[in-house]
């Protein structure tokens, strides 16, 4: 039986050099995940006590830094590899997303040029709805408040991003600038402090309109 859980935070050890070695040498049979942790650092776990959601079984966050190798701009909608899902950095498209609630799922592509501006990315992947969720988003961007740098913005008084998303490890995602949180529970308190530290942390320190695809396929 192991120890018991509690709410201090856990540093993984770094398996960077080890994980190299093995994707220098293995074959082509690795995992999504062996290649998220090759480029996950500074990886961190904690325990808040929250109610997790189904199917997990105990309420985990997770955060990790992503740095970034790249940040060239690519061709909206064309195909780009991200290491790590979901990605925090890398390259992009020439467009970004605006700063709004999606009802449908924006590609990542989009996502990845509203980080390098400095917008905070919330994900929720919940097949079945998850209201819970987003109230929690909506609480942590009020309590955020207005960007000045978006006064001149006709649609957003902050750059954040609201978005379902699928296919990831967790239900409750946050993205910024070189960085992630997931969550397999809904952590206000951890999640608020992940806004506060990296939102506007990035590259290009700009809240401008970008594209809204509110209706229709962002990629037809």
């Amino acid at each position: 039986m192991g120890p018991p859980c509690d709410d201090r935070a856990v540093r993984l050890p770094s398996l960077l050099p080890f994980l190299a070695l093995v994707v220098a040498c293995g074959d082509d049979g690795g995992t999504p995940m062996d290649a998220d942790a090759a480029v996950r650092l500074d990886v961190m776990e904690s325990r808040p006590g929250c109610t997790p959601m189904a199917p997990a079984t105990e309420c985990v966050v997770t955060t990790w830094s992503e740095p970034a190798g790249a940040r060239d701009h690519r061709d909206p909608c064309s195909e780009i590899t991200y290491p790590s899902t979901p990605p925090a950095s890398g390259p992009h498209f020439g467009v970004w997303a605006d700063f709004l609630v999606y009802d449908d799922e924006v590609p990542w592509g989009f996502l990845v040029h509203s980080l390098e501006h400095g917008a905070i990315v919330l994900g929720y992947d919940c097949p079945d709805g998850c209201p819970d969720v987003l109230e929690a988003f909506a609480t942590v961007v009020e309590s955020h408040g207005s960007d000045p740098l978006c006064d001149g913005h006709p649609s957003a008084d902050a750059r954040f991003i609201v978005t379902p998303m699928s296919g990831l490890e967790a239900p409750v995602i946050a993205l910024a600038w070189e960085h992630a949180y997931t969550a397999t529970g809904v952590d206000e308190s951890s999640l608020a402090e992940f806004v506060e530290l990296h939102y506007g942390m990035a590259p290009e320190d700009l809240c401008v309109p970008g594209r809204a695809q509110l209706d229709g396929e962002w990629c037809p």
